[in-house]
């Protein structure tokens, strides 16, 4: 088995709820360029700050998730 495939297998790995869809869908373009990113994905997909910081770094953990950032867009920023 490869990685990806022990990871979707593993027992750690975290139940992937609606929640979590919407917190993936959010943030799948990268973090908003705000102070509080994680409180602007917190008010999109209605939970609270923590509650997205610990779905996100669970994903991450245990593969779900790749990466988290920002993304910027270089045309608005002049690149």
């Amino acid at each position: 088995m490869n990685t990806k495939e022990e990871a979707l297998a593993s027992p750690q790995r975290p139940e992937f709820d609606e929640l979590d869809r919407r917190i993936v869908l959010a943030t799948q373009a990268g973090l908003p360029l705000v102070a509080r990113p994680y409180e602007a994905v917190a008010l999109q997909v209605g939970a609270t700050e923590t509650e997205v910081r610990q779905r996100l770094s669970a994903m991450l953990d245990c593969g779900l998730v790749r990466r988290i950032g920002a993304g910027p867009n270089h045309y608005a920023i002049g690149y």
